[in-house]
């Protein structure tokens, strides 16, 4: 699996979707801490 980075994410989202993803600081931790996960190993 890829991992596309967010500048890309918010080009694929509306401008009102990246809005509503900036706005959920849980959902970003997640995504955060996968990536992190990943980069480790």
């Amino acid at each position: 699996m890829h991992l596309v980075p967010l500048a890309e994410l918010k080009k694929l989202f509306p401008p009102a979707k990246v809005e509503y993803v900036e706005k959920q600081p849980t959902l970003e931790e997640i995504f955060l801490a996968i990536i992190g996960k990943k980069g480790e190993k």
